[in-house]
């Protein structure tokens, strides 16, 4: 699932790990709190990795960015959606819907979409400038304790 930038992939491995909290904790009875979590988390990595993409094609002149900042959008309000909708008596059934809509998601966006652009950016000094600026990715920061990207 490469996209040939090493920062945007870490943002995208993140993605999958909290895909994967959502599935592990929405099994467990009494996770209110762990999925309201994993919820602003998957809004911060909406904000986060959102801005580096698109400040990433931008700076390789994409052609196609209007139409994919125009995904992130759709994508960003339904996780508002569904984080405003996460309530204590329905937390485990909205989670799991969550976690199949953003399992869903990655695979037509990140290997269709994002696919897309990886001959743009691929061995693009200035794209990979760009999102080098952002520091490291979201996986490296999840496991590093960072609370927001």
């Amino acid at each position: 699932m490469s996209v040939g930038d090493p920062y945007i992939d870490d943002d995208h491995k993140g993605l999958i790990h909290l895909i994967n909290r959502l599935y592990e904790n929405a099994e467990i009875e009494g996770q209110y709190d762990i999925l309201d979590d994993i919820a602003e988390r998957l809004l911060d990595y909406t904000a986060f990795h959102f801005r580096r993409e698109e400040q990433v094609l931008q700076a390789c002149g994409y052609t196609a960015l209007a139409a994919h900042k125009a995904e992130h959008d759709r994508f960003t309000a339904d996780i508002h959606e569904n984080r405003d909708a996460l309530k204590p008596e329905t937390a485990a059934v909205t989670a799991r819907a969550l976690a199949e809509y953003l399992k869903a998601w990655l695979s037509d966006h990140i290997q269709i979409r994002d696919a897309a652009y990886k001959p743009d950016i691929k061995g693009n000094d200035e794209a990979r400038r760009v999102s080098a600026l952002f520091g490291p990715g979201l996986y490296t920061r999840l496991h590093a304790g960072a609370r927001h990207p």
